[in-house]
């Protein structure tokens, strides 16, 4: 299928007026006679999104059908996903595991995001932390035993995470650090020590920032902690969403691979300029105290 459409993203940036060639899924070519002209928008490649916890009134960690999320998620613009399941029993995640559906129409399923119950209570967020608990051998075992786990979010300072870390990483889980009490110095150390073990699993932050500590009831952003990109990977987060205070409520993080970081900052400009749903908040006061002037 060949699409034309008034403006096209390629790696190189946005181009007015573009053709792309699409095969079995794949952009092969940038020409040819259109099978499909678009009158408006950005043609761009499918995003995928790492973390859906739900979507048009279904959750993913409870309910059992699936088919309508799965169907309207490209409506957003994600054509694949991994659908997310919060701290819960380990019964009840792995149950969730096991009735992961195949061949749904729409968005693709490429395995299920488990966040938690790995987790430090200290930055529990939205998070149970009666649910939370150490990355036993055996809990790692029932959580993989279905095989649908793709990626695991978990605080890598609880007892025996360096030991589930290499087991996930054998069985081609990837693993994120989140919802971490754990010091910038002691996620990097752990990195490191993954690396030279030839341990490919930390990959990514998840949430950057979950979950600050409260001083005088608001956030504590001085404490440095585990959730720099200390990969090196060239990323931007660029605002998705504004909270009912009128403050970004919601960040876009983009990732590219080292060395593109011209093109993970097109990506981030044709967002901003073409999103519809961002509006810029309101100047409202610092950080520190609402109503006081910036």
């Amino acid at each position: 299928m060949i699409i034309r459409a008034p403006h096209v993203l390629f790696p190189d940036g946005l181009v007015a007026d573009a053709t792309v060639a699409v095969d079995g899924g794949r952009i092969i070519e940038a020409s040819g006679t259109p099978d499909v002209v678009l009158p408006e928008g950005v043609l761009a490649p499918g995003l995928i999104d790492l973390q859906v916890n739900g979507f048009f009134g279904v959750d993913f960690s409870a309910d059992e059908d699936w088919s309508e999320p799965i169907r309207r998620l490209p409506e957003t613009g994600v054509t694949a996903f991994l659908p997310t399941f919060i701290t819960a029993r380990l019964d009840q995640l792995v149950a969730g595991l096991r009735r992961v559906p195949e061949d749904l129409p729409g968005a693709r399923v490429l395995g299920v995001h488990v966040e938690g119950p790995f987790l430090s209570e200290a930055r529990r967020g939205a998070h149970d932390p009666a649910l939370m608990c150490d990355p036993t051998p055996p809990r790692i075992q029932a959580l993989l035993e279905p095989g649908t786990m793709a990626l695991i979010t978990l605080a890598p300072e609880r007892a025996g995470a360096m030991e589930a870390i290499a087991r996930l990483a054998a069985a081609g889980v990837v693993v994120s650090v989140g919802h971490s009490d754990a010091r910038a110095d002691v996620v990097a150390a752990l990195a490191r020590s993954t690396r030279a073990a030839g341990i490919a699993a930390m990959v990514y932050p998840t949430m950057p920032f979950n979950a600050f500590r409260l001083v005088d009831g608001w956030p504590d952003v001085r404490t440095p902690l585990g959730y720099g990109n200390w990969l090196g990977l060239p990323e931007v987060s660029v605002p998705a969403g504004i909270g009912a205070d009128g403050l970004p409520a919601l960040n876009l993080s983009l990732t590219a691979l080292p060395g593109e970081d011209a093109h993970v900052l097109a990506l981030a400009h044709a967002y901003e300029r073409h999103s519809r749903r961002f509006v810029p908040p309101p100047a409202k006061g610092t950080a520190g105290a609402p109503g006081k002037g910036i």
